[in-house]
């Protein structure tokens, strides 16, 4: 039987006690006092003797205890309530120490610096240890006859608890592995889970087949199962989402039910709340995704924007929906980004933009082959609307068929372009092009508007590097315009102007005129000076004349000189009219002097 020792100011307390209540019976020999006996013991203080009845000394309960007012270093107490049992206070560092009790010691050796046994063998349960403050029934370490490790374990259910509280409160729970400050200290009946970690797992009660590793991972899950979180708090919000595997510092922060998610990297899919059946990878990927589902983000940045929208993808570096709330969007390749739902984007705009190759390892423009394209024979579809007829017409290839015939664009084909640059071209038909070269251009529309013939940089709506034949109406009904007023000065202006003989050189025939030919016409530059509206000035500071608008100049000096020819008629009319006038009077003056001649020669 082993003794239980107590320090020596426990024992001299003890020793008056016992005298208090040993009986009538008092003695004191050679410093020694006995109560129950005439001899004391020589070695004691305080003997006291009783052949049916012991010492009681204060029982309070922990409460109590902890309220005594300035306790003696020493003083001892029996403590009522769990954990029920002798304390002494061993001083204002150490505090109350709890006494082991003797079914304790009974059960095993002391270790350390106990006198009991040098030499302890280790058979069936062979070493189990009480450690202080648990309470009763509470296994600290223990090596069970199989070999196995129980650490901390207070309930059965072959569970591993190593750490401050970790699996504190674990009822029914099995086959669980706690470890780190607090781990799963919350879990009462969950079992099959693995905590590692500080606070990791704290808040589970029911969940199982959990595994949480870092700090905070899985710290609010309560009833969630079949998750994996890992990294430093990891799912730290998930409450009963299940199915996860959480990856990275912060991945799935915020997620509290969603479930079959999927999140690796840092913060990747951090603001994830209920959202479902996502897949995130890569640095914050799916960052700001709340309740979207089915979504799959893969590289850096991926998907960050994404907050409601579900069924997208996205697959590159900053690559994903613009918006939060598009569906069925894709964005594949360097910064490849998409704005409306139900596209699919390769690559980025820009610098960032793109060549797709069919069937080449070196794609030449956005999307190249190296074959035709075939459905059916010879073209890209069978049915119209098609790129290419089925069965073109004999001896051609069709590039464009529509073949519907009602409705507001019943067989008509469009071109259409979102935006580009002003001298950017829209459509270009050119004759001798090749993958690799540049043709020469029959036909340009560029996207400001220009057209060009046979130049591939036309300066006006309609530039035609050439003669052209035909008949030309421009519209000019009175009831199209306003602030009408004369045309005055017209024959100065025409008079001012100067027509001369002229051939182009290289850059005039480089910008439409005729090679050799000479020509006959105006100088733009001294047009300008009187008719400045007559004269337009492209992009490049190049000249053009409007003929066509010096026919009213023309006219209008033709009515001018027919006015002038008027009045110069008039003064000539009236000029002889005086002239007649005269001459009658003449006349007259000349028959009256011959009268008179006459008479006098009578």
């Amino acid at each position: 039987m082993k003794a239980l020792l107590l320090p020596a100011s426990s024992r001299l307390l003890l020793l008056v006690l016992l005298s208090l209540l040993a009986g009538p019976t008092l003695a004191q020999t050679g410093g020694s006092v006995g109560i129950g006996t005439s001899a004391p013991d020589a070695s004691a203080v305080l003997d006291v003797a009783a052949p049916n009845k012991g010492l009681l000394i204060p029982r309070l309960d922990s409460a109590a205890r902890v309220r005594i007012p300035a306790p003696a270093t020493g003083l001892l107490v029996f403590q009522t309530n769990p954990r029920a049992g002798f304390y002494y206070y061993a001083g204002p560092a150490a505090g109350w120490r709890y006494l082991p009790d003797q079914t304790r010691s009974a059960a095993g050796d002391n270790l350390g610096n106990g006198v009991a046994t040098t030499t302890v063998n280790l058979q069936g349960n062979a070493l189990v240890g009480n450690g202080a403050e648990l309470p009763a029934g509470v296994r600290g370490v223990g090596v069970r006859a199989d070999g196995g490790l129980n650490v901390g374990q207070h309930t059965p259910g072959d569970n591993l608890y190593l750490g401050y509280q970790a699996g504190r409160v674990n009822t029914t729970g099995y086959y669980n592995q706690f470890i780190g400050y607090q781990a799963g200290q919350a879990n009462t009946t969950g079992y099959y889970n693995q905590f590692t970690g500080y606070q990791s797992g704290y808040y589970n009660t029911t969940g199982s087949f959990n595994q949480f590793s870092g700090y905070g991972s899985g710290y609010s899950n309560t009833t969630g199962d079949q998750n994996q979180f890992s990294g430093y708090e990891s799912g730290v919000l998930n409450t009963a989402g299940s199915n996860n595997i959480f990856t990275g510092y912060q991945s799935g922060y915020h997620n509290t039910t969603g479930s079959y998610n999927q999140f690796s990297g840092y913060r990747s899919g951090y603001s994830n709340a209920t959202g479902s059946y996502n897949r995130f990878s890569g640095y914050l990927s799916g960052y700001s995704n709340t309740t979207g589902n089915f979504n799959q983000f893969n590289g850096y940045r991926s998907g960050y924007y994404n907050t409601t929208g579900s069924n997208n993808w996205a697959f590159g570096y900053q690559a994903g929906p613009t918006t939060g709330n598009l569906t069925n969007a894709g964005a594949i390749g360097y910064q490849a980004q998409v704005s409306q739902s139900n596209s699919l984007v390769l690559g980025g705009t820009g610098a960032n933009a793109v060549n797709v190759g069919i069937g080449t390892t070196a794609p030449y423009s956005q999307l190249s082959n190296t074959s035709d394209n075939v459905v059916g024979s010879n073209g890209f579809g069978v049915s119209s609307p098609s790129l290419t007829w089925s069965s073109p017409e004999q001896g051609y290839t069709a590039a464009f068929y529509n073949g519907n015939t009602s409705g507001a664009g019943g067989g008509a084909l469009a071109v259409k372009v979102a935006s580009a640059s002003a001298g950017t071209a829209v459509l270009d038909v050119s004759r001798g092009s090749t993958q690799n070269t540049t043709g020469t251009t029959l036909l340009l529309v560029r996207a400001d508007g220009n057209v060009g013939i046979g130049t591939s940089s036309p300066g006006y709506m309609l530039d035609v590097a050439g003669t052209i034949r035909g008949n030309n109406v421009s519209p000019s009904d009175m009831r199209f315009k306003q602030q009408v007023r004369p045309l005055a000065g017209a024959l100065a202006g025409a008079l001012a102007l100067r027509g001369v003989r002229y051939r182009w050189n290289a850059l005039g025939v480089a910008h439409g005129g005729v090679a050799g030919a000479e020509q006959v016409g105006l100088l733009a530059q001294e047009v300008e000076k009187v008719y400045p509206e007559l004269v337009s000035t492209d992009a490049q500071g190049y000249k053009a004349v409007n003929y066509a608008q010096l026919t009213p100049v023309l006219l209008e000096a033709i009515r001018e000189l027919a006015a002038q020819n008027e009045a110069l008629q008039a003064q000539l009319r009236q000029q002889q009219q005086r002239a007649e006038a005269s001459t009658t009077g003449f006349e007259q003056r000349l028959r009256a002097l011959e009268g008179a001649a006459d008479r006098a020669a009578r």
